[in-house]
């Protein structure tokens, strides 16, 4: 099919699920910084756009689908870019099972089912859900991008027009109190990161966009920017909205809805839940469109092992699977949609500072190399404010972390050296 200027676009824009984050992420943020949540999603946004600057550059250097992992093979070798691609698959694959696991804890309240037969909603909800995903994503591109599109839109005229009204009925302070040097501060900046995740992911479809659009640099631009700025304003309507309550929205998200439900009633809910489910099934698409594009090509050319689209597919839901059961009998879906959503956040960092100091391996001028290091720069100071929040805070992150970047390079060198001896 012909891939079209809003194809990238909002595949980029679905791929950060930006109303998923008001109801997710903008909570986690507002646990650390309550007030400080429009700093907090300023500072994060300016973060994650360094990370745009390599991929714009690389976009134009490479003809596959193979995104960072083919930039890390272009400036450090062979065996970056397999080490690249798998971390990249790591983090894209707990996307789904992560998503699903807020929707359902999310959504039970609202069913009025009685908290004895919450399991049946918990197993009935994710399998409903994976076979709405499974069915475009099996079908190709031409199925699968189509939805994105037309959610997508949907998704951000809502955005907007919440916000203005947030903006417009609420009485809290704007004041800006930026407390930089806190260390919740970075927390909340490190979740505000993950937000604008899979915003590049446009350049997954970067080999089916080059005979019809060529360049994808400015679809990419473009939804970057169109996104931070509705996050952005979506965090001051928030904050205005609820006031001196967003310490409390931090703990319990729902207040939001509460606050909201007494201007429209049932029927503002009724709305939101509906936005959010739209949300959360459009960013499991988008993701999963990039993730079976990527691995398309990476497997290929890279692994030299050919697979099958549905049988990436067969591997997300196992995977999926396997995780939604061991969410529900260890910390609860809530419990375990916080932690890999932090795992997720510090792997997408790890990723892009391989594509920023890869970039400065390439014939380009010192000046764009510049750039490339200073985006790896800020983002390893990010990293490393991470690490030490989650170290006192939540050490079983790390853990996992330190696990994914042992087991990710031998199992890389495992397939280099069998390559060799085929």
């Amino acid at each position: 099919m012909k891939i079209s200027f809003l194809h990238i676009l909002f595949q980029s824009f679905s791929s950060i699920g930006p109303f998923l984050d008001f109801i997710a992420l903008f909570p986690v943020m507002a646990l650390f910084g309550g007030t400080e949540l429009p700093e907090i999603t300023v500072v994060a946004f300016l973060i994650s756009f360094t990370t745009l600057i390599p991929v714009l550059f690389f976009s134009g250097l490479t003809h596959t689908n193979e995104g960072y992992a083919s930039y890390a093979y272009m400036g450090l070798g062979r065996r970056a870019g397999i080490a690249t691609g798998f971390v990249y698959i790591l983090y894209s694959v707990l996307v789904l099972p992560n998503i699903i696991m807020f929707l359902s804890s999310f959504l039970f309240p609202f069913t009025g089912i009685a908290k004895n037969y919450e399991i049946f909603f918990y197993i009935l909800f994710p399998v409903i859900y994976l076979i709405l995903i499974f069915i475009p994503l099996s079908r190709g591109l031409a199925w699968s991008i189509k939805p994105i599109v037309i959610l997508g839109m949907i998704e951000i005229g809502s955005i907007i027009a919440i916000s203005l009204f947030m903006l417009a009925t609420g009485k809290g302070s704007l004041r800006p109190q930026l407390s930089i040097l806190s260390g919740n501060f970075w927390d909340g900046v490190i979740i505000g990161i993950l937000m604008f995740s899979g915003g590049g992911s446009g350049i997954f479809l970067k080999k089916d966009a080059e005979e019809t659009i060529g360049e994808i640099k400015i679809p990419l631009i473009y939804s970057y920017v169109f996104t931070g700025f509705a996050l952005i304003l979506g965090s001051f309507a928030v904050t205005r909205f609820l006031g001196n309550n967003m310490v409390d929205f931090g703990s319990d998200p729902l207040i939001l809805f509460q606050y909201l439900g007494q201007y429209g009633g049932s029927a503002i809910i009724i709305f939101f839940i509906a936005l959010l489910i739209i949300s959360g099934f459009n960013l499991t698409l988008s993701y999963g469109n990039a993730l079976i594009q990527m691995m398309e090509d990476f497997s290929t050319r890279m692994v030299n092992f050919k697979i099958e689209r549905n049988n990436i597919l067969y591997f997300m839901i196992l995977i999926s699977l396997i995780l939604l059961v061991a969410g529900h009998f260890s910390y609860g879906y809530y419990g375990t949609f916080l932690f890999l959503a932090s795992l997720i956040s510090i792997l997408y960092i790890t990723v892009h500072i391989i594509t920023g100091i890869s970039f400065t391996r390439t014939d380009l001028s010192w000046k764009i190399k510049a750039a490339g290091l200073l985006s790896s720069m800020i983002l390893i100071i990010s990293l490393i404010s991470s690490i030490y929040g989650y170290i006192s805070d939540n050490p079983g992150i790390i853990i996992a972390y330190i696990i994914a970047l042992i087991m990710i390079p031998s199992f890389t060198l495992f397939l280099e050296n069998r390559r060799h001896e085929i």
